[in-house]
């Protein structure tokens, strides 16, 4: 049964939500890539403009904001053109960012395009973990302000912010306050989660959390993964499975919540994982029920699958 739309909205309307992650600065070059090189066997691109986008966890917070929420974000830029940018982006999206720093360079992903072709993509990170010293920065930072929150979101895409040490500390902090932790994962931090109140993996993500190798999101083998991750991390799941929908196994004994993809055309799926966890996280703050959780997470991730590039999605295109 589809939620009453407007009602859900206004639970999710002024719910803070602490975002915890990597900043990334999403760069797009456009033009027309009309002939190859005489040079070597690659198209030539006539530059024709460029833009940015907030990208990983300020692209989560963004959401957030954009979504009616307020967005609270602590991640690290560097002290570079692209971490002003990313700066100005969050005052103009509505998010309060509280940055740190160690001397690396702003994480930037820069995509060329062709008429709506990606040709390349450019990444300049640093992923090494932080120091002793940001991590104990991050930790204070996030005990300052946790207490203000409704929820607390982890975006992790292993470009150095999350460790051991700086997971196990938010979740300690948020749990001790009261709130609950949703964490968009990455395999490779598995040891991190457990204890988290809920993981958003994608299917591919999935398998990888468990060691599982590439296998077909059969009705079967999502039943058996979602059972699976749910007892391995003592954690609600909810697996993103492209066109399939998405598949929600509450936290400890309750059948699993499904629901299928909305019928559009996808035109980018850049971003969509934050905003599924930033819609599903205002939801859980706003006490809606874990089906019409996962119904707004679905309809915003249909939303912003139709637009180009990294996006967030507004309450007024949700209708």
């Amino acid at each position: 049964m589809t939620p009453h739309l407007p009602t859900l909205i206004e639970r999710l309307a002024g719910r803070h939500v602490l975002v915890v992650g990597d900043v990334i600065l999403d760069e797009y070059l456009d033009g027309d890539a009309l002939r190859i090189s005489p040079e070597a066997p690659v198209p030539v691109l006539r530059f024709s403009g460029q833009r940015a986008v907030l990208g990983g966890a300020a692209n989560t917070a963004a959401n957030v904001a954009s979504l009616g929420g307020r967005a609270t974000l602590v991640g690290m830029v560097g002290e570079d053109a692209a971490g002003a940018q990313v700066r100005r982006l969050c005052v103009e999206a509505g998010v309060e960012f509280l940055p740190i720093a160690d001397g690396r360079g702003t994480t930037r992903k820069t995509r060329v395009i062709s008429r709506q072709q990606q040709l390349l993509r450019i990444d300049y990170e640093d992923a090494r973990p932080i120091d002793e010293a940001c991590q104990r920065r991050l930790l204070e930072i996030v005990q300052q302000h946790v207490g203000d929150a409704d929820i607390v979101v982890v975006s992790d895409y292993a470009k150095g912010l999350l460790t051991g040490a700086t997971m196990t500390g938010v979740r300690r902090m948020a749990h001790e306050g009261g709130r609950v932790v949703v964490v968009d994962p990455r395999p490779g931090h598995a040891a991190f989660y457990p204890g988290c109140d809920y993981l958003t993996p994608n299917w591919k993500e999935a398998l990888g959390l468990l060691g599982v190798e590439e296998a077909d999101p059969t009705p079967d083998a999502v039943l058996a993964v979602g059972a699976r991750l749910r007892a391995r991390f003592g954690a609600g799941v909810l697996v993103t499975l492209g066109a399939r929908g998405m598949a929600l196994f509450p936290k400890g004994e309750a059948p699993p919540i499904t629901t299928r993809a909305e019928a559009r055309e996808v035109f980018d799926v850049s971003g969509a994982g934050d905003t599924v966890v930033a819609a599903f996280a205002l939801a859980v703050a706003g006490g809606c029920d874990p089906a019409d959780a996962v119904w707004l997470a679905n309809r915003a991730a249909a939303v912003v699958v139709g637009k180009r590039g990294t996006a967030v999605v507004t309450p007024a295109e949700l209708a």
